[in-house]
Parts: structure tokens; sequence; C-alpha cells
């Protein structure tokens, strides 16, 4: 078995949050991410692992890596989540594909910061128990995805996301 692809270890046992970004063009609010995934763990309850919560922002080729190496899939792909240790206070990883998020929103005329806020949501899902494999979980994951987005926009927690020399799509 494959040692965990911690990006960062755990540092604070309590609900905290650790929050690594290392594509480059990406503009982003710290304070904003880490509220709106306090919310997000609020409106999820229970269902989210307690502990501290791993976010990598990556390019996508950083995530292909990561795709291949632990689910032997290098393909491009646009959230990837790592069950967390209860034991060791730590709730999981959730790494996502800015470049994707990017993509996605210039060909569906979407907000960047709501495509890249879904993806942490599904991310989060994820820890939550929720799952993909079958058509009846994927129905149950979007209903999930899309209470959860709706309960950030009502609150105005949707983080604002950009891209450093390119136009806004916030």
């Amino acid at each position: 078995m494959q040692d965990q692809p911690l990006l960062l270890q755990p540092m604070h046992p309590e609900q905290s949050i650790e929050v690594a970004c290392s594509h480059r063009r990406l503009v982003w609010n710290e304070n904003e991410l880490r509220r709106a995934i306090d919310a997000v763990r609020n409106h999820l309850g229970k269902s989210m692992p307690d502990g501290m919560l791993s976010i990598a922002l990556l390019t996508g080729p950083q995530l292909s890596r990561i795709h291949g190496q632990f689910l032997d899939d290098p393909s491009p792909t646009d959230v990837i989540t790592f069950p967390g240790d209860q034991n060791e206070n730590f709730a999981g990883e959730i790494c996502v594909s800015v470049s994707r998020a990017w993509s996605a929103c210039r060909k569906h005329r979407t907000s960047f910061s709501d495509e890249l806020t879904l993806y942490i949501v599904h991310g989060c899902l994820h820890l939550a128990g929720f799952d993909d494999h079958s058509d009846q979980d994927i129905a149950a994951m979007r209903k999930g995805e899309q209470s959860t987005m709706e309960h950030l926009r009502l609150k105005g927690l949707i983080p604002h996301f950009s891209m450093k020399d390119a136009p806004d799509r916030s």
C-alpha cells in the first residue's frame, strides 16, 4: 500500500484548514476560502469528518501526475480526494485542478469562482461519504453540490478566484 499523498502534514488537531497553491496565475484570498470551507463544514454537519482539512490548488499536469500515481490513471481530472485519518485528527485532502476549472468556465461561459468552488465542494462531499460511481450516487452527489453551492451563495461566501493576465470570469 502506498503512503497517503499528503502535500501538507497535519499541523493542528482542531477543525483547521491548510491550503497550498502551486498555480502561479491563481489570484485568491485565503480568508475568503477559509470562510467558505467553514460554511461547507457547517452545512454538511456531522457527515464531514473532524480534523485538519488540506486543500491543494494545483495545475492540470500536477493533478494528472497524482491521478496516475495514486489511482493508476494519468488522464486529466478536476478533483481528487484522499480520506483522512480520524486517529490523527486529519479530515483528508482535496486536490483540485485550477487549470481544469479555468477551461471549464471558459467553455461553458460560467463563473471561474463558482467552478473552482464547486470542485472544492465536490471534494468535501466525498469526505462526507458521497460517491460518484453509480447513477444513483451521481444523482445524490449533484444534489449535494447544488444544495451546498446554494448555501454558499445565499450567505455570500463564494470565494473570489481569478487568473493573472486573464479576463475576469468571477
